[in-house]
């Protein structure tokens, strides 16, 4: 990945963006941030000389068109739904957004989803079969999000913006530098539950340079 490369970075608030930020900007990176709340990045990141922030949110034509227009070279997304959001908004912004990607010369895209959208590798599993019954049952509106977004992205032609999709299950803190990062797909035995906030940003990071699984929806995992 050459360097400086300049991330157009959504949902940069939550947790996990906090830490992909923090290691983007030790790398040497530029970003570009779209947020609703800017107050809630801190201080040194509102500051930064290599942070551009958008105030804005995906219902936000005109600060979409900003982020478009950013200079970025690649796309990352940590968006997801909140329990009390109404509708699949994520999944409405980026059915349209995605498409312009390209026109914009953003040729590289990183998707968070989660295990209710499936891959053609994964493997019949009775946990994840639980798993997902569960949120239908609890939390269907999530889950739809989710799937939709994850569709928003695999409907991208590779080679016009190679994305890959990244899945993750229980999300956990730690402060740890470094943990393994196990990447595979459901039912493979390999796919434990939870996985460090930290690590998916480490891998992210990682991945946006290595290419390694683009065109992909790995799950990713701590062993």
């Amino acid at each position: 990945m050459p360097t400086p490369t300049r991330f157009l970075v959504f949902g940069g608030t939550g947790a996990i963006g906090h830490h992909f930020i923090e290691k983007a900007l030790s790398a040497g990176h530029n970003l570009t941030l779209l947020a609703r709340t800017p107050s809630k990045l801190p201080d040194h990141v509102r500051n930064h000389a290599h942070v551009s922030i958008i105030e804005g949110d995906l219902s936000d034509s005109a600060a979409l068109d900003r982020a478009l227009n950013s200079g970025a070279d690649v796309f990352i997304s940590f968006a997801g739904p909140y329990y009390s959001t109404k509708g699949t908004p994520i999944t409405d912004c980026y059915a349209t957004f995605f498409p312009r990607l390209a026109a914009h010369n953003i040729t590289r895209a990183l998707v968070l989803s989660t295990p209710s959208f499936p891959a053609p590798a994964d493997a019949s599993s009775a946990f994840w079969s639980f798993g997902g019954l569960t949120m239908r049952l609890f939390a269907k509106h999530m889950m739809e999000e989710m799937q939709g977004v994850g569709r928003a992205a695999q409907g991208l032609p590779v080679k016009s913006v190679r994305w890959t999709v990244f899945r993750v299950g229980g999300l956990k803190d730690s402060e740890e530098e470094g943990k393994e990062v196990v990447v595979t797909f459901l039912g493979s035995g390999k796919d434990t539950m939870g996985v460090t906030r930290k690590s998916v940003a480490e891998w992210v990071l990682r991945e946006a340079g290595e290419e390694r699984w683009v065109g992909g929806c790995p799950y990713i995992c701590n062993p």
